[in-house]
Formats: C-alpha cells, structure tokens, sequence
C-alpha cells in the first residue's frame, strides 16, 4: 500500500484508500465466472458486476460519482479547425453512475465491458468532488478460444506424460527380465 495520505489500491485485498476513506472493491462476472470474486483483472469480456463498499461512515453520507472508461480512448484528441483539441469523452466513457450518497454503504453497478483491453474507473467524492480516485481494470484477458486453446495444449501434454510414464515402466520391466 502506499504511504503518504495518497490514492492507493491494496492489491491483496483490493481495498481502495481515498484520502482518509476505505473502500473495498469487488468484481464478479456471474455468466462466466460465477460467484468468483475479482479484483482489477477480469478474464473475460460482457457483463461484470462491480461493487464498492464503503467501509467509513462518514463517507457514505457525501455524494459520490463513478465513471468508466475505456482506457486506449483516454489520449484520444482531434483537432478542431481553429487548432485547438477536442476531446471525444463520449467515445471513452462506458458508464457513469451519477453522484449520490449511499447511506447503506453498497454502491453495485452492472456495467458491459464489450471489448477487451484497459478500463478505468474514476471515483468521485465530497461535496466539491475534491476527492478523487482512478481505479485501472484489465478486461479480457483471456478469450474463449485462449481458454479452449489452453485445455487442448493441457490435455495433450497430460496424455503425452501417461504415455511416456508407461513406455518408461515397460522398458524397466524388460530390463529386468
């Protein structure tokens, strides 16, 4: 964790630090990882279910406002005809979950990552939003066919082993007679 009052993630235990606040986070991807509980990384792209619980009090009675964004669109500027840039916000932003309090201290939000690639989830708190977190995510990192690719790979290496182990015990018993 990081020292110095700063924006931390404890990647152990995938707890959030803004300023003095706590916030553990939790992802599932319930179509395809069922009630596994993820941190940053998810395996797969489509619906993920994104959970922040806010551990302080105090926290959960000031507005807070949660937006995702597509990670590679970030740096995504164009220039305008009078030099100036353009930033295309609507082109990298996934979702947002307007500013509330949530007094309960659950804020939950089915969002769809549609694409694999670099996520990032921007918190938002206090009043005047003085408080600020950008949580990375990592979507996608292993498609279907990596998956399928990895069990056949797993599969054949496991036979191969079998195979070996028992040309190998055949030959010792024949050394042996």
């Amino acid at each position: 964790m990081a020292h110095g009052g700063g924006p931390s993630v404890d990647l152990n235990k995938c707890v959030i630090t803004i300023g003095d606040y706590r916030v553990q986070f939790t992802a599932y991807q319930p179509d395809t990882s069922g009630s596994e509980r993820l941190c940053q990384e998810f395996p797969m792209i489509g619906r993920t279910v994104l959970v922040f619980d806010i551990e302080e009090k105090k926290l959960r009675h000031q507005p807070i406002e949660i937006t995702i964004l597509r990670e590679s669109d970030k740096k995504n500027h164009a220039h305008n005809h009078d030099g100036g840039t353009e930033n295309h916000d609507h082109d990298k932003v996934l979702l947002v979950k307007p500013a509330q309090a949530y007094p309960a201290g659950t804020i939950t939000i089915d969002a769809n990552f549609n694409e694999p690639g670099e996520y990032n989830a921007i918190i938002k708190a206090g009043e005047n939003k003085e408080l600020t977190f950008e949580l990375p995510l990592q979507v996608g990192g292993h498609s279907e066919m990596t998956q399928w690719v990895i069990a056949v790979v797993f599969t054949i290496a496991v036979f191969g082993f079998i195979m070996w182990h028992r040309d190998r015990g055949e030959k010792m018993k024949g050394a042996h007679a």
